[in-house]
């Protein structure tokens, strides 16, 4: 489906995979929606956002047979501010079309604690991700950095997720486990996609973006990775076949209850 509505999309109940819908605060994915072409949020928290330095109309591409939010650089979605636990989770689709490295995917995130600003996810190198913190307001630096055992490759559609544990962050690239480091500060609130402060922002393209009030398992994440773009919003689908099946079954199952009526049973 290359122009997909958000009609078109299931919910977590309809959903193929309604386990992984479990914990979901939030879901990013641009699709063709009542008000136009935009970033779509499927959770029913509603965490829209204003789609701040962003025009959707222009932004929304297709790419590999799926819509995208397009990036230039210095364009960000704002988010509606929400909040999620200490233990969290973070997966989505990326394409980072910008020639070189020294970029912030996701920003704008704030601790609950102090309310200053924490990046959730900069692509310093080809295999290094950091996530930018400023525990000293004002003042940022790389809090934690991950050197990957698979290259972040430029202009090619990856998969990418933290997984956020009391002692330890974990960053899986393409459902492989890549590396683990120090623990993230606390709750946090999350911002804005696509923001940047200090380093150019991204560019590139954007899909399915999902954040978790809990930590996936790696089976999750490998799961999530295999169903690809818009995998989760997929809806169940009955086949002929199977419809028939369970037409005979409901039938033979009303015939027994009316004998039980008839009979006096129960």
């Amino acid at each position: 489906m290359t122009r997909p509505s958000w009609q078109d999309y299931g919910t977590y109940d309809e959903s193929a995979y309604p386990e992984l819908w479990q914990g979901v605060r939030a879901y990013y994915a641009p699709c063709l929606g009542p008000t136009g072409n935009r970033l779509h949020e499927h959770s029913r928290f509603g965490n829209w956002g204003d789609a701040t330095g962003i025009t959707p109309a222009t932004a929304w591409t297709t790419d590999s047979g799926q819509s995208a939010i397009s990036y230039s650089g210095s364009n960000y979605h704002a988010m509606t501010e929400f909040r999620c636990n200490r233990e969290w989770s973070a997966c989505g689709w990326v394409k980072h079309e910008g020639g070189s490295f020294g970029v912030n995917l996701l920003g704008g995130l704030g601790r609950a604690n102090d309310g200053t600003n924490d990046y959730l996810l900069y692509v310093s190198g080809a295999t290094t991700v950091n996530m930018w913190g400023n525990q000293t307001p004002g003042l940022f630096s790389a809090f934690t950095t991950i050197t990957t055992s698979d290259s972040f490759a430029l202009n090619t559609w990856q998969h990418f997720c933290w997984r956020v544990l009391p002692a330890s962050v974990e960053f899986y690239l393409q459902g492989k486990y890549q590396g683990v480091s120090a623990a993230w500060p606390g709750v946090v609130r999350m911002g804005q996609i696509g923001a940047r402060n200090g380093a150019a922002g991204w560019v590139g393209k954007v899909s399915d973006l999902v954040f978790w009030d809990r930590t996936l398992n790696p089976n999750e994440i490998q799961q999530h990775y295999l169903l690809g773009r818009a995998g989760m919003l997929a809806r169940r689908r009955r086949t002929a076949r199977r419809a028939v099946i369970e037409q005979a079954g409901f039938k033979a199952y009303w015939a027994r209850r009316q004998s039980q009526i008839i009979g006096g049973g129960v």
